[in-house]
């Protein structure tokens, strides 16, 4: 009675019947080197219909015990190609759970009003996406801006995963030059540094039109928050702040003709913020 074993070969593990103790010839070249195989065993070379046996038909137990091995090693690698795959597999998942989770964060962020957090998170979905496809871009640096790829991939993953645009977001919940300086005095520097259009400009890359016109509007907020802010740590009082900032007040508005002035001797240059 002959006993049937379920085998296969390198390319298709489940492919293959063999008979317990023998193989067909005609798979053998797919695991072995015939010739290397006899020559280790020791036996003579044996023409191809009788290719396993001895001269009288015997079965020869080197040739078997090799072919055993082979299976073994056949097996033992496609088992570490599994360990290998699903290796890949969980890096690949864990890179879309990780953008996923930090592209929500920052748009929950940015929605209410935390510019300083939202360039945080900002900065550490840059790295993870310098990381993924660095070497590839960087091998194509005369062909694509590594920045600039990089940004685009931020502001098309954000919409896709927020459903809204990037730049629409921050106009919508972010503040104005005079409104982030005058928070800035407020808290005595302790508010988040970017208004709405700097805070656009460090995430797309978008230049700023104006910018030190701009950049001196803020300077104003910040002069009367942080002598409103002064003022009541001394103990004055809300009254005397109050005063205060009264008193502060025709210099703002100065200032802000100043302002104005220099926005339009500088409207034709353009800036971009590159700290957050």
């Amino acid at each position: 009675m002959t006993t049937s074993i379920v085998t296969g070969n390198l390319l298709n593990p489940s492919a293959q019947g063999l008979t317990y103790g023998m193989f067909p010839g005609g798979s053998m070249s797919q695991y072995l080197d015939a010739y290397s195989i006899f020559q280790n065993a020791g036996t003579p070379m044996l023409p191809m219909g009788n290719i396993g046996f001895t001269g009288i038909g015997g079965i020869n137990p080197a040739v078997n015990d090799a072919y055993f091995n082979a299976m073994v090693k056949n097996s033992d690698n496609m088992t570490s190609l599994q360990f290998v795959n699903r290796g890949n597999q969980h890096t690949l998942g864990a890179y879309s759970e990780i953008m996923q989770k930090n592209m929500t964060e920052m748009a929950t962020a940015i929605r209410e009003g935390q510019m300083g957090k939202a360039s945080q998170i900002y900065n550490e979905v840059y790295e993870a996406i310098s990381k993924n496809y660095g070497r590839e871009l960087d091998k194509h640096e005369d062909r694509v801006a590594f920045d600039q790829s990089v940004r685009a991939t931020i502001t098309n993953l954000y919409q896709q995963i927020n459903g809204y645009p990037l730049a629409n977001d921050i106009k919508e919940n972010g503040e104005t030059y005079f409104e982030n300086g005058l928070m800035q005095g407020l808290t005595l520097f302790g508010h988040h540094k970017n208004s709405a259009e700097e805070t656009e400009s460090y995430m797309t890359g978008t230049g700023i039109e104006g910018y030190g016109g701009k950049k001196f509007t803020k300077f104003l907020g910040k002069v009367l928050g942080g002598t409103i802010s002064l003022g009541v740590a001394a103990g004055i009082g809300a009254g005397i702040a109050t005063i205060a900032g009264a008193a502060v007040a025709p210099f703002a508005i100065a200032g802000a003709g100043i302002a104005l002035l220099v926005g339009l001797i500088n409207n034709n240059s353009t800036s971009k913020v590159t700290s957050a």
